[in-house]
């Protein structure tokens, strides 16, 4: 079975980010659910509900859920939302895959590839990533680098020089992508807990650095690793495209 996850971001309210996801969610033939998580701009209950029926209306699926949150933790929130839906309704051997809305597959391969690469070693999980700068592409690998040190400028660039760092070094896999089993996803809850540290009450607009990077993509892979799980990447030109 296939758990397939999106964190959509409804102050953009982008549905042909959606139809994209549900056109790969149909490539796939097997058991399979759509989660749709939805960050909101509101605190308001009412105004949840409301946008839920909207979306619901709009997505001509049986097996599509759709949760909710204020909009403070962004994709990694939206895989915790996932887990704690998913865990104990599933089977814990279930794939799950977890995407940012306007990040998606071109090739057809992601999914084959992705089991592959999680079960060729004791991965927790599997991300997406490109080179990094100085990389230079050599040989048919379809692996993508795992990050730390100064990948990405995080210690040079002059937007990350304040930033809160979840360890050192940071390690981690850029953010578009998260492929797991749902059980190893308890098993990161009972090593690190919640998996986005942000301030629940705090806007992640409006500070997307610190809640998106710093103790999200960044953050979050970086609590795995000096917790002690491995993870590894497929190379995003290989396999994924942004802004779809």
């Amino acid at each position: 079975m296939l758990i397939y996850s999106v964190c959509y971001y409804y102050g953009k309210n982008k549905l042909n980010n959606i139809n994209n996801h549900l056109k790969e969610l149909n490539k796939i033939d097997e058991e399979k659910i759509f989660i749709l998580n939805v960050m909101i701009d509101n605190h308001d209950l009412t105004y949840h509900n409301k946008v839920k029926t909207e979306l619901s209306n709009y997505i001509d699926l049986h097996n599509c859920f759709i949760l909710t949150s204020y909009n403070w933790g962004g994709t990694i929130l939206g895989l915790w939302m996932t887990y704690k839906y998913c865990y104990g309704k599933y089977d814990n051997s279930s794939y799950l895959v977890h995407f940012e809305e306007d990040f998606g597959p071109y090739n057809d391969k992601w999914y084959e590839h992705s089991k592959n690469l999680l079960l060729s070693d004791d991965y927790i999980y599997v991300g997406e990533s490109n080179l990094g700068d100085d990389d230079i592409y050599i040989g048919e690998s379809n692996i993508g680098k795992v990050k730390t040190k100064n990948d990405d400028r995080r210690l040079t660039y002059k937007g990350f020089r304040n930033s809160i760092r979840l360890g050192d070094p940071e390690v981690w896999t850029s953010g578009g992508f998260y492929f797991t089993i749902l059980g190893n996803l308890k098993e990161i809850e009972d090593k690190i807990g919640i998996f986005h540290k942000g301030n629940q009450n705090t806007n992640r607009k409006n500070n997307y650095i610190l809640d998106g990077i710093d103790i999200g993509e960044v953050g979050f892979p970086t609590l795995l690793y000096h917790a002690g799980f491995k993870f590894n990447a497929l190379l995003r030109k290989t396999y994924f495209v942004h802004d779809w």
